[in-house]
């Protein structure tokens, strides 16, 4: 039964979603399952002494007690946090983790060849993780002749390509170990296990493009060949093996260096090496936000040394210090390094007790390979170390304490260890500690309900989310209103956005239901949950502009963009709101502000169409001047015509609209001398809309106007930002006409070129 549940823990990795949004919330609940019922398989083996001394001396260790005080002190500060609410959360998570470490130090001792069982079990579950990657990327490849660059249908059981690789990586000195530490390493087992790896690897270089994991199994591949150096130079292991297992693992980097290479080169993608080089370029625009919440963090742990700003709620401190940074409602959700964020949650305290955990087992693994004796057992535990040291690796780079399937595996490997240095004696044994572990485990049993309670709660939550998640980013409102308004809101009371869920129903109660007041009674509520995002403060500044309430609207929607100007909704709310009060002056300082954090089409499209509700002809010349005249080319009709109505004020632009519709419906009717009128008389009163002068030259050109087509045709060649060939291809239906073919076939061969349709098979005819 030990086995059994052993593995049951370590197949957390392969519960789906289940409907909710966040993969870990049912596996988080799944592990509770677990927990319960291995909670009362072990109640039930107390009846002999002996089971029940093991359990107490499976949790008098130092690894175990470090962890069990780390959830004391993030417990402890709860008290420190914004949102008390989301640490609950956390430290539901914390606890199942806990109370798994319980049961899988326990399982451990109960094992019989619990070394054998463990190898084969982590190389089984290696297999199945690199072969479920594999598997649709081979055949995307052969099927398609190509693959899609970090496709998350390349994610295996994970269903997220960095999850997957450092799961992976974790896992893979395992799969190493039974070849390399086998005494004939040419077997058709190892021949299957070499292939793994050579998958494995493969899923780092090509098939992921996970920089960390890439970085990772090449650290790997060094110490791995550092040591079985050692072992040869200092330990005198014979020449032969030494040079077989050497031989082993530079092939797999050869290899996968060259299918890397032949992969890319057809797929025109970059090779791996140019993704190495990113992890740490100040260039790229992932590794400096990973850099700007490095430093962010670190600045945290200064700033609240002791206590830490609450175990959980750096996902919403990070908001604060990443304000400028934000260009929509997407968050620095981890730090990207556990290290840094949980010390910043929990302080330094915490951060100490929590890897002291890792870190003691690590130390005594790296010590026994310097033992007098030569054992093959160093082996053994040198690649236990390897596991540990790619789980910190992941733990620098990325949030693994976040993920049930990277925690529960290293959990795993934590209590293996543990019972690989079961020889060390007391150096990991706490004996003081053997009366004090019995109320540790009565205060576990006292939580297990409440813990249980706030998983299904969660659970359920996370359901929830996945609906108002899309509800939000579609801006559809498919949910009844009546089921809507019953969603957990309190517990949790953030999405996993961070967007407070009462902000959802508020978002409803604006748009879809048209109460602004019931919205901002909303809005008003949600604040306290995530104070730094600013979103209720953009969406009650348009609800108070939709009650026609100037001053209120202006306060808080000056409020969001102020603290996150970088945001287009918070700044598309206070132009709304400026425009209300027609502050003209306070639009323009405005816009200069989000100018210098983001240029972009968007921002000029909001401040263009504001500005055109306000100002007319006379007022803003100044205004156009500023215009980028790519923003004429737009496919957006509403920012050209309010570019338009700047230049040239409203009523001249709607006659000129009037005036083209004339032009065309006159050309259908063939009254060609009357269609080029209207459109000339159009192109007078908008220069800028250069189809009024194609259609001019085109309608000119009907009647055998050639000196007017050319004249219009090349007002739009030497004003068009982004030709399109066809006043190209009109002029040269001029030439043609006059006979002048040199230069109808130059013209053709140009408007060839732009694309414009005809002007190739007319070459073809014309031209030969």
């Amino acid at each position: 039964m030990a086995k059994l549940f052993f593995t049951l823990f370590l197949l957390v990795g392969f519960i789906p979603y289940l409907g909710a949004t966040d993969k870990a919330a049912p596996q988080i609940l799944y592990l509770q399952l677990i927990n319960f019922i291995s909670g009362i398989f072990v109640a039930y083996q107390f009846q002999r002494s002996d089971n029940k001394q093991t359990f107490f001396n499976s949790i008098n260790t130092l690894p175990f007690q470090a962890f069990f005080f780390f959830f004391i002190w993030a417990l402890i500060s709860v008290t420190a946090a914004i949102n008390k609410v989301e640490s609950f959360r956390i430290l539901t998570e914390v606890y199942t983790y806990l109370m798994s470490f319980v049961f899988l130090l326990y399982f451990t001792k109960k094992i019989p060849r619990v070394s054998t069982f463990f190898i084969n079990l982590m190389t089984v579950l290696c297999c199945i993780e690199i072969f479920t990657v594999t598997l649709p990327f081979l055949n995307d490849l052969f099927k398609e002749g190509s693959f899609m660059f970090r496709s998350s249908s390349y994610s295996g059981v994970t269903g997220n390509i960095n999850i997957a690789a450092f799961s992976i990586l974790v896992k893979l000195p395992f799969v190493a170990y039974k070849i390399l530490s086998s005494k004939k390493i040419f077997t058709l087992i190892n021949a299957f296990l070499y292939v793994t790896i050579f998958f494995g690897i493969c899923s780092f270089f090509t098939i992921l493009s996970t920089r960390g994991a890439i970085l990772g199994s090449i650290i790997l591949g060094i110490l791995t060949i550092v040591f079985f150096s050692y072992r040869f130079f200092i330990k005198q292991i014979g020449f032969k093996i030494f040079a077989k297992r050497i031989l082993v693992i530079v092939s797999f980097f050869v290899l996968n260096i060259f299918f890397n290479g032949v992969v890319n080169a057809n797929q025109g993608t970059g090779n791996y090496a140019d993704r190495i080089a990113t992890v740490g370029s100040t260039e790229d625009g992932s590794s400096q936000e990973r850099i700007r919440y490095w430093k962010e963090s670190a600045y945290s742990i200064f700033e609240n040394p002791v206590f830490g700003i609450g175990i959980g709620n750096w996902k919403i401190v990070g908001i604060d210090k990443e304000e400028d940074n934000l260009t929509n409602y997407v968050v620095p959700y981890h730090s990207h390094n556990d290290f840094l964020e949980i010390t910043a949650e929990t302080g330094i305290i915490g951060g100490v007790l929590l890897y002291l955990s890792i870190l003691i087992p690590l130390f005594y693994l790296f010590r026994s390979f310097f033992k007098k004796e030569k054992s093959e057992a160093d082996n053994l535990y040198f690649f236990v170390f390897l596991a540990i040291t790619a789980y910190l690796m992941d733990a620098f780079l990325n949030f693994p304490f976040a993920r049930p399937i990277q925690q529960i595996s290293l959990l795993s490997i934590l209590s293996f260890s543990l019972w690989l240095l079961r020889g060390k004696g007391q150096k990991l044994k706490l004996i003081q500690f053997n009366r004090i572990t019995k109320y540790q485990s009565i205060l576990l049993v006292i939580l297990f309900p409440f813990s249980v309670y706030s998983a299904v709660r969660l659970f359920n939550s996370s359901q929830e989310q996945y609906y108002l998640l899309g509800q939000f980013n579609t801006n559809t409102f498919f949910i009844p209103y009546d089921e809507l308004m019953d969603y957990e809101t309190t517990y949790p009371n953030i999405s996993s956005t961070t967007i407070p869920l009462k902000t959802f129903q508020g978002l409803y109660e604006l748009k879809e239901k048209n109460n602004p007041e019931k919205a901002i009674e909303l809005f008003r509520e949600a604040i306290p949950s995530n104070p730094y995002l600013k979103i209720n403060e953009s969406y009650m500044g348009y609800a108070f502009y939709k009650l026609g309430n100037q001053d209120s609207a202006s306060f808080y929607s000056k409020i969001a963009f102020e603290k996150q100007p970088s945001n287009p909704t918070h700044f598309a709310h206070y132009m709304i709101s400026l425009s209300m009060a027609k502050d003209t002056l306070e639009i323009k300082n405005a816009f200069n502000k989000v100018k210098k954090y983001r240029n972009d089409e968007i921002i000029d499209k909001i401040y263009y169409l504001a500005m055109s509700d306000l100002l007319d002809k006379d007022e803003n010349r100044s205004v156009i001047g500023n215009a980028n005249k790519s923003l004429l080319d737009s496919k957006d009709d509403r920012l050209k015509a309010s570019l338009y109505i700047l230049e040239f004020g409203k009523d001249q632009v709607f006659e000129a609209d009037f005036l083209y519709k004339e032009g065309l419906d006159l050309f259908d009717k063939k009254d060609f001398v009357n269609a080029a009128d209207r459109f000339k008389r159009a192109a007078e009163l908008n220069p800028l809309e250069l189809p009024y002068f194609e259609n001019a030259a085109n309608a000119y050109l009907q009647y055998s106007n050639y000196e007017k087509a050319i004249e219009m045709a090349d007002y739009v060649i030497d004003n068009e930002t982004k030709p399109t060939g066809k006043a190209h291809y009109i002029k040269a239906f001029v030439f043609i006409e006059q006979g002048n073919k040199l230069r109808a076939c130059r013209l053709l061969s140009v408007s060839a070129g732009y694309g414009f349709g005809g002007a190739t098979n007319l070459s073809r005819a014309y031209c030969r």
